[in-house]
């Protein structure tokens, strides 16, 4: 098989010359060399999450997800703050194949390598402020996905939405999730979301009412697509949802 190289991420800031290139701060990397780290990044403010979706701590591709932040003082000097491995984590998870990251929370998809034997899934993490410390809220799975749908190869995280694709799901899925405690993360929206479908209990304004919550909420189903491997090229969701 391929031969996979050690990764890096890099962090790029913003120049103050009128141009507005971006200049090169920082590159990231992890304490042990690992193949893949880097496939996957979010950063939301003085963090950053990094995808290591090959790492083998807990099994081969198992994956890992890495947490730095930048020091205090300001400066470009980012520290490793946390490796995150899921609780269940085993061979083949691909656990880190994609990260989402907004304030205190963190959600990593697990989409399973192509010849596993389930169908995916998804781990939210919580950050202690108190200790400044990650740590699992709970583990994710969609309604009706199945062996080899690849549940989790792409999340988005937008307040208290979830958003988790299954590109391998028939002509691909998305399923939407609501956040409702640390410890309880219902499959809130029981049928798959999927802009290109035309039934009409598939569209979006027919989704459950708590879901129509305005403009915040509706920015979070615009990013389906992004979730949604094979649905991309077909979105036409543009208007912003509101409630009646």
């Amino acid at each position: 098989g391929p031969i996979f190289e050690p990764g890096r991420a890099y962090i790029f800031t913003e120049g103050s010359d009128e141009g507005g290139s971006w200049v090169e701060r920082a590159i990231l990397r992890p304490a042990t060399e690992t193949p893949g780290f880097g496939n996957a990044v979010d950063v939301d403010g003085g963090t950053v999450a990094v995808g290591s979706y090959l790492d083998s701590e807990a099994g081969s591709r198992a994956g890992a997800v890495y947490v730095f932040e930048r020091a205090l003082d300001g400066s470009e000097d980012w520290e490793s703050k946390m490796k995150l491995v899921p609780s269940d984590g085993k061979s083949d998870d691909l656990f880190g194949r994609s990260v989402a990251l907004q304030g205190l929370r963190l959600v990593v998809g697990a989409p399973v390598y192509f010849e596993g034997e389930q169908p995916g899934a998804v781990y939210a993490f919580d950050n202690d402020t108190v200790e400044g410390t990650w740590s699992e809220a709970q583990k994710i799975v969609g309604s009706t996905t199945q062996v080899g749908d690849r549940f989790g190869a792409a999340v988005v995280v937008d307040g208290t939405l979830i958003v988790a694709g299954a590109p391998r799901n028939d002509s691909g899925a998305a399923y939407v999730f609501q956040w409702l405690s640390p410890t309880a993360i219902p499959d809130v929206f029981r049928r798959r979301f999927c802009p290109h479908r035309r039934r009409a209990d598939d569209r979006p304004d027919s989704l459950p009412h708590r879901a129509q919550s305005g403009e915040h909420h509706a920015s979070a189903l615009r990013r389906l697509c992004r979730a949604c491997a094979g649905c991309v090229r077909h979105c036409r969701l543009r208007r912003p949802l509101h409630d009646n």
